[in-house]
């Protein structure tokens, strides 16, 4: 064993070459690394704990939270496609509603127009039967009258619908069978009475006047789809032609009687300008009515317009001093008819052609219905896609997470453990530099202790033991050695063989609290000592040499590929001869620690005397005894497999 140098060794078997005091040579192999400590363990147990603990989201209830909220995510964009979809499919089809409402609405305005324009007719066939019944031919007039009575009969029989409970027409006629009874009624009375032309129109215009009420509500009712201002245009044309029928009649009145009363002129004035002015409004809503009316025109003959405006001109002029004519009230009515029927036919084309846009629209909202369904359909299909492969992704995610934590778990605890066997290996501090690749200079202290333990007599014993059996018995030396270590502040340095090598002092600095350390740590060893046996030899105790320097030295680390912690000095050579040059379970120290110790106080020392020391001379030596009130550590637990008690009672453990 070299004076001069002592250092950490690997972790490797090595043989040692040592002399004895007899000074022949001996060669062991022994371990030079020993058993992590019961408080690293400790620290690696909190550790793996943390780990364990910081895997708990992925749990079972943590997994479905993670897997709520993916799905959440993915599922929002989903669900908002969806959301539109129906959206989109919900306004189609109430589009689509709309249009078949409006479409049927349409159709019954068709009805009602003809019923309208067949009420007109027979009232104002009416009125002029009523006005003729003074003349000679009064009464041929019937025959004209009667004639349209199975056109408005015909009409009336044609109707698909009905008025609802909720109108006006239905509170007046519950069904067509109600009205057609009250029309029948009155055309039986009509020669029992002494009915006048203003009973007449009356007659004739409430009931109309209710049916265009039915007529605006149904029509008013609907959406429009597009169809709107022709919709408008198409109501206000039959209003037209409603005021119209009546100026009809009313100029009729005129020519046939010879003029106006004020009040009858008043009326009169009334319904032409609110019929003119309803289908000047009807032309510009929609176009198709100014056209119709120009193409119309031109296919007759002759110019009624021109006939119908020179009659209202002398109609509104009121000449109450000209004579009766029947002959100008029936050409008046005959002109006034063409218009009409005129504006009736325009009114049942204009029909057709929103009809037609209306089904237009309808075919475009079936297919938009088609298009958005099947949009709606896709959309869920490739939601339902998503989702599953989202959940066998989160899935394969979360069992991949799994794997990768135990894997971390694992790995972070086989670092702690290549940690802590590093750390035994070398100083912490100057582990964690070269872990980080930095350079670890040498480092000076001045003033550091050392202590060195020799097993006495190893080499005799070792001549009587197999190889196992030196290394199982140093290995529970060692092993109790280890375990009092960890109660203070010290650093093993070195186990070569039989020699055990600590200091305190290094790598940390602690003042002088170092010469006290390793003092205590001296004491414990030596009365654990003395109960440890030798397990291959029943009845034999073992004994130690102990021996203590302090001084300077010089730590630095030797060699890169097994690199080695190394203490340099004097100190070194010198504890090394204290332990070398002592008794069996004995502790001896040099000068340097004596002094050391004093100043402390509290520790039992008696001189020794002068002694040679080789490379020193005569050095003057001290026996540590012990310390006031020192008991042996009561913390350290060793295993009584490790132990051969030979002396009960003289080891506290």
């Amino acid at each position: 064993m070299s004076n001069d140098l002592y250092s950490q060794q690997p972790p490797t078997s090595k043989r040692v070459k040592r002399k004895d005091k007899d000074g022949k040579s001996t060669t062991s192999s022994v371990a030079s690394i020993s058993p992590a400590t019961d408080t690293t363990r400790g620290a690696v147990k909190n550790k793996c704990n943390g780990i364990c603990t910081g895997a708990s989201s992925l749990a079972p209830s943590g997994k479905k939270q993670q897997m709520v909220k993916m799905m959440t995510l993915i599922l929002l964009p989903i669900f908002a496609l969806v959301a539109l979809a129906i959206s989109d499919l919900i306004t189609t089809v109430s589009r689509s509603i709309n249009a078949t409402e409006t479409r049927r609405n349409v159709r019954l305005s068709q009805q009602v127009g003809s019923l309208i324009h067949s009420l007109q007719r027979e009232r104002d066939m009416t009125a002029l039967y009523i006005s003729s019944l003074l003349e000679e031919n009064g009464p041929e007039r019937k025959t004209f009258l009667i004639d349209t009575y199975p056109m408005t009969d015909e009409v009336i029989e044609s109707l698909n619908d009905w008025p609802m409970k909720e109108t006006r027409a239905y509170k007046k006629f519950k069904n067509k069978q109600t009205f057609m009874n009250f029309l029948i009624k009155y055309r039986l009375t009509l020669d029992n009475q002494n009915t006048t032309i203003y009973q007449v129109i009356h007659f004739y215009t409430d009931a109309i006047q209710i049916f265009v009420d039915w007529f605006n509500e149904s029509v008013g009712k609907s959406g429009g789809q597009g169809v709107w201002e022709t919709l408008v245009a198409y109501q206000l044309l039959i209003v037209g032609m409603e005021q119209i029928g009546i100026e009809r009649t009313l100029g009729a009145v005129f020519f046939t009687q010879g003029g106006f009363q004020q009040d009858d002129y008043l009326w009169y004035m009334k319904k032409l300008q609110v019929g003119e002015s309803n289908i000047k409004s009807s032309k510009k809503y929609s176009s198709l009515v100014s056209s119709m009316l120009t193409e119309r025109v031109s296919q007759v003959k002759y110019d009624f317009q021109t006939t119908i405006s020179k009659m209202r001109k002398e109609i509104s002029q009121n000449n109450i001093n000209r004579l009766p004519s029947w002959q100008e009230g029936t050409w008046w009515f005959d002109n006034m008819t063409i218009y009409i029927d005129t504006l009736h036919e325009i009114q049942s084309r204009m029909a057709v052609i929103i009809l037609s846009r209306l089904d237009e629209a309808m075919k475009a909202d079936t297919a938009g219905l088609s298009t958005g369904i099947s949009i709606m359909v896709v959309v869920i299909i490739i939601g339902l896609v998503i989702f599953k492969a989202v959940e066998s992704l989160t899935s394969s995610i979360q069992d991949y997470t799994l794997v990768l934590a135990d894997q971390t778990k694992k790995l972070k605890t086989e670092k702690e453990r290549t940690d802590t066997l590093l750390y035994q290996m070398l100083p912490k501090s100057v582990a964690e530099n070269l872990k980080r690749h930095q350079h670890v200079k040498a480092e000076s202290y001045c003033s550091a202790t050392i202590m060195f333990s020799d097993i006495v007599e190893f080499t005799r014993i070792c001549s009587k033991s197999t190889p196992f059996q030196v290394v199982d018995m140093l290995n529970n030396v060692y092993t109790i050695f280890d375990k009092y270590i960890d109660r203070y502040d010290v650093y093993k340095v070195e186990t070569i063989g039989d020699a055990y090598m600590v200091a305190s002092g290094i790598p940390k600095r602690n003042g002088n609290k170092h010469g006290s350390e390793i003092a205590l740590l001296a004491l414990d060893l030596i009365h654990c000592i003395k109960g440890v046996g030798i397990p291959h030899k029943p009845g034999y105790s073992m004994t130690i040499r102990i021996g203590i320097h302090t001084g300077a030295v010089v730590a630095g680390i030797v060699g890169s590929k097994m690199p080695r912690y190394c203490l340099f000095g004097e100190t070194v050579n010198m504890a090394s001869r204290m332990e070398s040059t002592g008794l069996p379970n004995r502790i001896q120290i040099s000068e340097t620690t004596h002094n050391i110790l004093s100043n402390i106080g509290g520790f039992l020392m008696n001189t020794r005397g002068e002694i040679f020391i080789k490379g020193r001379g005569i050095v003057l030596t001290y026996w540590l005894i012990e310390k006031e009130t020192f008991s042996v550590s009561q913390s350290v637990s060793i295993p009584m497999q490790l132990l051969n008690l030979q002396l009960p009672g003289q080891c506290v453990l």
